[in-house]
């Protein structure tokens, strides 16, 4: 698997996670 790509799937799974957080914030606030 070239390097590039596991960057990006790293990369990809860092802002899923990243969002789902940010929308679990979110909820809890309101």
């Amino acid at each position: 698997m070239p390097h590039s790509l596991l960057t990006a799937a790293a990369v990809a799974e860092l802002s899923r996670n990243l969002a789902a957080n940010k929308l679990q914030t979110d909820i809890r606030k309101v």
